[in-house]
C-alpha cells in the first residue's frame, strides 16, 4: 500500500496506551490510517528519526489567547488551549472573536467571578479592580446561576 505521506524512524508516543516505540506513521487523506514496525512506503516520505510523534497537548490553563500565542502553542505540539480558571462573561463574543482565526482548538469556562461582576455592576474586566463590598444574598446568588446557565448554554 502507498500511503500519501510517511513519518519513518520516530518515537511513536501515546499517553492513553502507554505506547512508546520507535515506528513508521502512514497517513491517507490527513488521517493515520498505520503505525508500524516496518518502514512504509509513501508519494512523501520524511524521516523523523530522533523526533517524536505523539497526539496533541491539552492547555487547560491558558490566559493568552492571541493568534501569536497561538501559532507559538502550535509549534509547541498544544492542538487544543483552554481558558478554564476564570473564563469570561460572554461566550458568544469570546468565541466571535477567535472564528476562523485560530490554528489549534480552543474553549472557555463561563467564570463565577465575571458573573458576579455582571450582577453587581462592576466594570467590565478579566479581574474586579477591587472586593466587592455588597453581600452575596439569595436574589443575587439567583442572577449569577442564571448567568452561569446561560454561558452554558452558549458552549461554555
Amino acid at each position: 500500500m502507498e500511503y500519501d505521506l510517511v513519518f519513518l524512524n520516530g518515537r511513536v508516543i501515546n499517553p492513553e496506551s502507554n505506547f512508546d516505540a520507535i515506528r513508521s506513521v502512514g497517513i491517507i487523506d490527513g488521517s493515520i490510517v498505520s503505525i508500524s514496525e516496518e518502514n512504509l512506503k509513501g508519494k512523501v516520505e520524511i524521516d523523523i528519526s530522533n523526533l517524536i510523534i505523539c497526539p496533541g497537548f491539552i492547555d487547560v490553563h491558558s490566559h493568552e489567547h492571541s493568534d501569536e500565542y497561538y501559532t507559538l502553542k502550535c509549534q509547541d505540539g498544544v492542538t487544543s488551549i483552554f481558558e478554564l480558571e476564570v473564563g469570561t462573561d460572554d461566550v458568544d463574543r469570546w468565541y466571535a472573536e477567535r472564528e476562523d482565526k485560530a490554528l489549534i482548538n480552543y474553549g472557555v469556562a463561563i467564570g463565577h467571578i465575571q458573573a458576579r461582576m455582571k450582577v453587581f455592576n462592576h466594570p467590565p474586566g478579566f479581574l474586579p479592580q477591587s472586593d466587592s463590598p455588597a453581600a452575596l444574598q439569595p436574589d443575587r446568588i439567583d442572577e449569577i446561576k442564571k448567568e452561569i446557565e446561560y454561558g452554558l448554554q452558549r458552549g461554555a
